[in-house]
């Protein structure tokens, strides 16, 4: 998956990790494909079988340790995320994508085949608890 408008960060892959019964760990692996052009953030959202959002976790690649505008063209980042999964709701996905803190604007999305994602996001699903 492809974020940016001309892809300049990509998704490579993504692994979700249960740690606890109510807690995951995220871990996103991104390429920068240019040097990307601003610090994005990055956002999980917590959402139900309609693609309501539940609950929300963003924040700057590994923790503002590594921001984007530092990335270099080519190389892979291991960021990762904890998930908090409160035990009154069910969710069935999380949602990961990017976004401009000034503006608040995602970047758009795209699929392998360039298609574009709903919202600039990958949906990525949970595991049934």
């Amino acid at each position: 998956m492809r974020f940016g408008e001309a892809g300049e960060i990509e998704l490579i892959a993504s692994r979700l990790d249960q740690v606890a019964p109510a807690q995951y760990i995220l871990t996103l692996y991104w390429r920068a494909h240019r040097q990307p052009k601003a610090d994005y953030h990055v956002f999980v959202h917590l959402v139900d079988a309609q693609g309501a959002l539940l609950a929300t976790f963003d924040s700057p690649p590994m923790g503002g340790l590594y921001p984007f505008s530092t990335w270099l063209p080519g190389q892979i980042v291991v960021d990762q995320h904890v998930v908090e999964v409160p035990t009154n709701i069910r969710p069935t996905a999380l949602r990961v994508g990017l976004y401009e803190l000034e503006t608040l604007k995602r970047l758009p999305a795209h699929d392998a085949s360039g298609v574009p994602l709903e919202g600039g996001a990958v949906v990525l699903p949970l595991p049934s608890r």
